[in-house]
């Protein structure tokens, strides 16, 4: 495959960097069944896994026409939070050759991560793997109104690349990475071109979704975006 040109990256980071999305599933499976709610792998990662752990449960409570208050969804969406807290404590929840990877393309050109997850859960992974400085910009659902497949999380976090860095990159001068099909739109709605991962998805989905070219993985990732002698 042909290299592409960019000149900046804009990762996803659950399902993308991090083998996290499988933490995020079984957390709202225990969460769902303890209120009487069954909740399997499969709804998630076909139906929610691009919402935020609000939207996941407004969109659950919605579709099955549960009629929950938005105080009792907030008291879920914390419970959860503490769930995944102590599923986080698995070691080694990148995916292997993340760390290499992003290192390179650092030095390349600007990285940011537009994430439908929470600050406070994505710092402390990066942080502990020594790559939290690597990235300019880090924009979360902490940071954002609308979820993706919405584009404000990726048309925020180009703006933070041009602010941080006095740049004027253009939309389409940038690469989005993603692994949900509501992440590729968004990404797509964004005005960049998307790269899809299929950590969490096939890639007859990614593809319907818009996604323009779709990797089985890291290896193949960084084969198309490093330099063949780097």
């Amino acid at each position: 495959m042909a290299r592409v040109a960019y000149r900046a990256i804009l990762f996803d980071f659950d399902g993308v960097l991090a083998d996290t999305e499988r933490l995020h599933a079984e957390a709202f499976r225990r969460i769902l069944e303890s209120v009487g709610q069954p909740f399997s792998r499969d709804e998630y990662f076909g139906r929610y896994i691009h919402f935020d752990d609000l939207n996941v449960l407004v969109h659950v409570a919605k579709d099955r026409n549960l009629g929950w208050s938005a105080e009792r969804i907030a008291r879920l969406a914390a419970k959860k939070h503490a769930l995944f807290g102590e599923l986080m404590r698995a070691p080694n929840l990148l995916f292997p050759g993340v760390a290499d990877l992003v290192t390179r393309l650092a030095a390349q050109c600007p990285l940011a991560i537009c994430s439908m997850g929470r600050r406070d859960e994505i710092e402390p992974v990066l942080a502990g793997a020594g790559l939290r400085r690597l990235f300019t910009a880090l924009v979360t659902a902490d940071d954002v109104e609308k979820p993706k497949p919405d584009p404000e999380v990726y048309s925020r976090g180009l703006g933070l690349l041009n602010a941080s860095r006095g740049l004027s990159l253009r939309p389409d001068e940038c690469l989005v990475v993603e692994d949900s099909c509501g992440g590729t739109r968004a990404g797509k709605a964004a005005g960049m071109r998307v790269i899809a991962l299929t950590h969490s998805l096939t890639e007859p989905e990614l593809r319907e979704a818009g996604a323009d070219i779709v990797l089985d993985g890291i290896p193949a990732l960084a084969g198309l975006l490093l330099p063949a002698n780097g």
